[in-house]
């Protein structure tokens, strides 16, 4: 027979086995670490060149252009210059995609505003920035903030970019799979062609890099870890503006986020173009306005260093061989869309 002190042993054997077997059956059963999904989103930018004109897409081929977009098939779509034919524009989008607020036109559904100075006394603008978003259904937006440029130039010359409220427009973005957003959607100063070509356009680029230091600001103050995408008809240039060192730079040396040029990213290897002649010269009268391929027109994607979620650039296409009118020649208005596919990871 065992005695007392052996049994309690046996026992007590038994007993740590018994913990042990559970504690790998627990382990074996154990809910492995869910996996982060992956998921694709693609945006695209777009000045419908939305003015009353005889150049101009008007309420023909603005109905064209709405049918291009949508056939796209993008999850986000930022437009400028969405003045006198939103219904034309937007009534192709009535199906399968959600929208933002018209900001009205210049020749009705919008109201002046008087904002005299002493230079002019009689100065009034129409209280509309031409700025519009449409995502599709199942996309949860809400467009949190409007904001308008502290700084604009030209009444009466330098592009008459001071007779509308130019600004930019921000949207908190929910995605089915639950990833989270911030986009940006803007029009900035333009140039009057005739200058830029002379080089005598500097008020025009002095103003325009007030809105990018401006625009820069804004986001870092707003920077949380949500992934950012900006994209606009942004009126810049490398060769001319110092977007590189003002705004590209700052902001990756700030240690709290990175900031990329898709198209540079892609078609340059990330090396951005160095300031040269302020006099530009664009590549032809149908190339969109574009200047060594760089266009006005550009998106760009910043990562937080605090996020969880990260942005990877997957395609950009600059469509100047689709967007055309019938004759195949004519673009259907005076920019090309420019859209970008990312990943979210």
């Amino acid at each position: 027979m065992m005695n007392q002190k052996n049994t309690l042993s046996i026992l007590s054997t038994i007993m740590v086995a018994l913990v042990c077997a559970c504690m790998v059956s627990c382990d074996d059963e154990s809910d492995p670490e869910p996996k982060v999904q992956e998921e694709q989103f693609s945006v695209c930018t777009l000045n419908v060149d939305g003015l009353v004109d005889l150049d101009n897409p008007g309420p023909e081929y603005t109905p064209v252009i709405g049918q291009w977009l949508t056939q796209g098939g993008f999850d986000f779509i930022g437009v400028q210059e969405d003045f006198e034919y939103d219904q034309e524009l937007s009534g192709s989008f009535a199906e399968g995609y959600d929208f933002d607020c018209w900001g009205g036109g210049m020749m009705n559904g919008v109201k002046l505003i008087y904002e005299p100075n002493e230079e002019n006394p009689e100065k009034i603008r129409f209280n509309t920035d031409g700025l519009k978003g449409f995502w599709k259904k199942g996309l949860k937006v809400e467009r949190t903030d409007s904001v308008r440029w502290n700084r604009n130039c030209g009444y009466f010359a330098h592009a008459l970019d001071e007779n509308v409220v130019k600004g930019f427009r921000r949207y908190e973005v929910t995605t089915p799979l639950g990833h989270q957003l911030v986009i940006y959607n803007m029009h900035m100063d333009a140039g009057d062609t005739e200058e830029e070509l002379a080089g005598t356009d500097e008020e025009d680029r002095l103003v325009r890099m007030s809105q990018w230091r401006q625009l820069r600001d804004y986001i870092m103050a707003h920077l949380d870890h949500r992934p950012i995408i900006i994209m606009g008809d942004l009126n810049t240039y490398y060769v001319r503006d110092s977007v590189e060192s003002q705004v590209i730079n700052v902001i990756n040396r700030s240690g709290r986020a990175t900031i990329t040029d898709a198209w540079i990213q892609q078609e340059k290897g990330g090396k951005y173009p160095s300031m040269g002649d302020t006099r530009i010269q664009y590549d032809s009268p149908t190339s969109g306005w574009t200047v060594n391929g760089e266009a006005p027109d550009k998106v760009f994607f910043i990562n937080p260093t605090a996020s969880n979620s990260k942005l990877i650039l997957e395609n950009v296409i600059f469509h100047n061989k689709t967007y055309f009118r019938e004759d195949g020649v004519s673009p259907l208005g005076d920019h090309y869309p420019l859209s970008v596919h990312f990943r979210i990871k």
